[in-house]
């Protein structure tokens, strides 16, 4: 049986202070995982193969209809989802169901209904069978209705009931933190990842927090909540490492693993306010060749999305950290720039959606933006990290900007990329907005994908 309440924070608290649980080799590599869903099915490889094939080709269609003004948001929610069950699971029925799902999804282009909240528990995301896929969409939904200060339709969200006290969180956070996917055939690292970057921008964002507190009926904002959860977060760190990530069993070992994106939402939602900045800066310059999320690559590629979060943790941690630090870290925000230049968006400035990785064309659009305005490309300011300067900058940031004005597909996504860059870029735009800043809009990052 799993243990219940607080033995998450025992187990972390063990881990903490002797040592038994500390980063052991083999280092967690997305090769160990595979190697470990072999172990569960030595067939994974072709049943996956085979079903990523045919996923591919639906989300090629998805990219089309959205390309032609259809935002498509239920197929976005069953793509997502289905990429989720061939990496994480080993449920290959409910994989073809989800192919199935999805075929039959693209026929309909009129989808506006994924986006509303559902009276029975409050939630979002109705084409999402999974509970914390639900969560991306909730989230996002609740920074626009902060941002206007407007009610959502249904104050009790009933569906967080699970992780509504701090015994509950912690009993939930218990259950998912350890995967032993050799004996489960399950990874719980995207769900974990999921719902305590919930947590943390519900806790840790104030503008989200005081909606909580004004709004929402059975809100898990209670003083002990909040206790538990910084707890958790301060024993989940890895001392040797800096990192955060979801932890392994295998051969009677737990291996932790260092994971750039539940490190980058713990850094961001904590405005930069995390100890152990040398390690965490040493550890995200040295799995620049690693793969996502335990580097920085995607299929031995950078990424707008991966590169993304590497620059935004450079940034908060610039000035928590040694000259020699530093130095070392300049060469390797130029090569996030070079590809950004290079290969990020195109040489006519609009980007394209990378297939079995990007979930649409202003999810692509979205993250190129973040990218450029984070490394101070497209930006007013002055880069944190370089005296250069680029005088064809403007040109290419403009150019980028009217590419997503022109997109026909006006998703919540799009909207967010274009009032980042017309922020970042005034110049760029007639009329300039003073929309969400970095803050606002980076809860389009919770629902983090690594793309198969």
């Amino acid at each position: 049986m799993k243990p219940h309440g607080y033995a998450v924070l025992t187990i972390l608290l063990v881990a903490h202070g002797t040592g038994s649980f500390a980063r052991a080799e083999p280092v967690v590599t997305r090769a160990f995982l595979e190697e470990q869903f072999v172990i569960y099915d030595k067939d994974r490889p072709r049943k996956k193969a085979v079903r990523a094939d045919k996923l591919s080709a639906l989300q090629e269609r998805l990219y089309e209809l959205q390309a032609r003004g259809h935002p498509m948001q239920c197929s976005a929610q069953i793509l997502n989802e289905t990429d989720w069950i061939l990496d994480s699971t080993s449920d290959y029925a409910r994989a073809d169901k989800n192919l199935w799902l999805l075929d039959l999804s693209l026929a309909a282009v009129n989808q506006d209904f994924a986006l509303q909240q559902l009276e029975t528990d409050g939630s979002w995301g109705v084409c999402y069978d999974e509970w914390f896929k639900k969560l991306d969409p909730m989230i996002n939904a609740l920074n626009r209705f902060s941002e206007a200060n407007v009610p959502p339709k249904y104050a009790y969200l009933a569906f967080l009931k699970q992780i509504s006290k701090p015994e509950l969180l912690m009993g939930y956070l218990d259950s998912i933190l350890i995967s032993d996917i050799a004996t489960t055939g399950i990874n719980f690292r995207d769900e974990l990842n999921a719902s305590t970057s919930l947590v943390a921008e519900v806790l840790y964002k104030e503008r989200i927090r005081n909606y909580f507190v004004r709004y929402i009926t059975g809100r898990p904002i209670a003083p002990t909540y909040i206790q538990a959860f910084n707890l958790f977060v301060e024993k989940w760190q890895d001392p040797q490492t800096g990192y955060w990530g979801a932890w392994y069993r295998s051969d009677g070992r737990v291996l932790k693993s260092r994971d750039l994106s539940m490190t980058y939402h713990i850094i961001a939602y904590r405005r930069g306010d995390v100890s152990r900045w040398g390690e965490i800066f040493d550890t995200t310059l040295e799995i620049s060749d690693l793969e996502y999320p335990f580097g920085w690559l995607q299929n031995g590629s950078q990424t707008n999305h991966h590169a993304y979060d590497v620059a935004r943790i450079l940034k908060f941690g610039w000035n928590q950290v040694s000259d020699e630090q530093r130095q070392r870290a300049r060469p390797a925000l130029q090569r996030l720039l070079d590809f950004a230049l290079t290969s990020g968006i195109n040489a006519d400035n609009s980007v394209t959606p990378q297939a079995r990785f990007s979930s649409g064309v202003d999810d692509a659009y979205y993250y190129a933006v973040s990218l450029l305005t984070t490394i101070g490309y497209c930006s007013s300011e002055r880069p944190f990290w370089t005296d250069a300067t680029w005088p064809e900058a403007n040109v290419r940031c403009c150019g980028l900007a009217r590419h997503i004005e022109s997109q026909k597909a006006r998703t919540p996504t799009i909207e967010g990329a274009l009032e980042r860059i017309r922020s970042a870029v005034p110049d760029c735009a007639a009329k300039a907005t003073t929309g969400p800043g970095d803050e606002s809009i980076d809860s389009f990052k919770l629902d983090d994908q690594g793309g198969r």
